[in-house]
């Protein structure tokens, strides 16, 4: 998922279970770790970032403060594993 300052944020789920920031100078950092598998990352304009938690069964928003819980499905039906998502 691209930044305005030409980075990117990308998932290591296998065996990692970290997301990291890629700058626009090519310096990669730990953005987040211990996400449960988050993967299909969505960057929102005020800067959180949305993942599809596939081991924690959820959608989180993540941000400088921590990570928390948007969804973990709707009308009593759980989500399976999710590993993608799209933001409108």
């Amino acid at each position: 998922m691209g930044t305005a300052d030409g980075g990117l944020y990308f998932s290591d789920i296998m065996g990692a279970d970290k997301t990291f920031r890629l700058d626009g100078s090519g310096k990669i950092t730990l953005y987040r770790s211990g996400t449960n598998g988050t993967n299909g990352l969505a960057l929102m304009r005020d800067g959180s970032l949305i993942g599809a938690e596939g081991n924690g069964k959820r959608i989180n928003k993540a941000g400088p403060s921590g990570a928390t819980t948007l969804t973990e499905g709707v009308a009593g039906k759980g989500l399976m594993a999710p590993n993608d998502l799209i933001v409108g």
